[in-house]
């Protein structure tokens, strides 16, 4: 797997809260250039975040870690708001008890870009841990596109656009 050691050892170091280095979209023309096609490929698909039909067992456990937020999330808010939340349940996976927890806190905050911050400082922390594992392999390039992907969606953020939207939701709940 020597194509690993070139390509993650040219790559610019992430940190959270910074701006992106380059674009996920650059990152997966790339690692087209280096990678197995079959690797390449996957890749892609968690780029473009249809990862569904994942075979690789990084990008499985992904996948079943981000589940088990997201319904941890789902459940968070619907005990927040005093309903169900099966409806909003969209995988079998649970999140572990400490990250119940520390959602529970998340939904609680005053401030939603602070509680936001601190999931994706959650998701942050599972991506390192899963680039630990090893150096030079799949599981590194995959949790450097998935924490591209979360400065991305920092750097897009507008103030003027999320009150427009935020003004057009009222307005559709208002006439509903």
């Amino acid at each position: 797997m020597s194509y690993y050691y070139y390509l993650i050892s040219s790559l610019p170091s992430l940190r959270f809260g910074t701006t992106p280095p380059m674009r996920s979209a650059a990152f997966v023309a790339l690692c087209g250039e280096w990678l197995p096609a079959a690797e390449a490929a996957e890749l892609a698909s968690a780029g473009a975040g249809v990862a569904v039909r994942a075979t690789h067992p990084d990008l499985r456990a992904w996948l079943a870690w981000d589940a088990g937020l997201r319904n941890g999330l789902a459940a968070a808010r619907a005990q927040r708001l005093g309903r169900d939340a099966t409806p909003y349940l969209q995988a079998e996976d649970a999140p572990a008890q400490e990250m119940a927890a520390l959602l529970q806190e998340q939904v609680r905050l005053d401030d939603p870009v602070a509680a936001e911050q601190a999931i994706d400082a959650l998701r942050w922390r599972f991506l390192e841990d899963m680039a630990a594992r090893a150096q030079f392999a799949f599981n590194v390039a995959l949790s450097y596109l998935l924490r591209l992907r979360i400065l991305e969606r920092w750097a897009a953020l507008d103030e003027e656009q999320g009150a427009a939207t935020l003004a057009r939701a009222v307005e559709v709940k208002e006439a509903a």
